[in-house]
Formats: C-alpha cells, sequence, structure tokens
C-alpha cells in the first residue's frame, strides 16, 4: 500500500500546488481588477471636480453677467427717470408761459436752428396754429 498511499500524496500534493497555482492566480486578477478599479474610480473622480469646476466657474460668470445688466438696468432707469422728470418740468414751463414768451423762444429756436432758408420745420398743430396767429399780428 506504500505505493498507493504515495501516489495518493504526490496527487494531493500536485493537487495543492495547483490550487495554489489557482488562488495565486484569482489574487493576481482579483488585484489587478481592484486596481483598474481603483484607476478608473480616481478617473471618474477627477471628471467629476473638473466638471464641478467648469459648472462652478459657468454659473459664477452668469451670475456676475446677471448682477451687471442688473446694474446697468438701475442706471438706465434711473437715466429715464431723470429725462420723464426734465421733460415734465420743461411741458409746465411751457405751458406756464406767456405768448409774448412763447413766441420769443419759438423765434430763437428757429433762428438758431436754420442756417439757409431751405430747410422744413416741423411743429405740433397747437405750436403751428399760434405761431401763425402771432406773425400774422
Amino acid at each position: 500500500m506504500n505505493g498507493i498511499d504515495s501516489l495518493k500524496e504526490r496527487l494531493l500534493s500536485e493537487d495543492k500546488i495547483k490550487a495554489s497555482e489557482i488562488e495565486l492566480d484569482a489574487r493576481r486578477r482579483a488585484e489587478e481588477i481592484i486596481e483598474n478599479a481603483n484607476l478608473r474610480a480616481s478617473q471618474i473622480e477627477e471628471e467629476i471636480k473638473q466638471k464641478a469646476e467648469k459648472d462652478g466657474k459657468e454659473r459664477k460668470e452668469r451670475m456676475i453677467a446677471r448682477a451687471e445688466l442688473d446694474a446697468r438696468n438701475i442706471v438706465l432707469q434711473a437715466k429715464q427717470e431723470a429725462i420723464d422728470l426734465i421733460f415734465s418740468e420743461v411741458i409746465k414751463k411751457l405751458n406756464n408761459m406767456s405768448k409774448e414768451e412763447y413766441t420769443s423762444l419759438i423765434n430763437r429756436m428757429i433762428l438758431n436752428n436754420v442756417e439757409t432758408g431751405k430747410r422744413k420745420l416741423y411743429f405740433q398743430i397747437r405750436i403751428k396754429i399760434e405761431y401763425k396767429l402771432i406773425l400774422m399780428k
């Protein structure tokens, strides 16, 4: 039985060696898979960081652009309010002028703005009628 035991021992030893080789190969593959997974995870993490930085930068730029637009709108609104106030005051002043002051103003405006006799001047109907009446006198 010595031969059978010897054969049995040799087969068991060969099986242990094969099992060790298979286990070693499996561990090597597992380490390779883990290493590749870690590498891929690092790449994904870096991609996410870059995307987040890009998105953050774009959002910041949009916020700045929006703030600049709001500031320009505030300035334009203030200018419009100033223009409206000035027009309101001018209209009030024109309406409070006597006919003589009004005629004098129109005459000065015409004389200051016409260089040759070949210009057309347009007036509102009220101004036109009053001016003709005053000139006729």
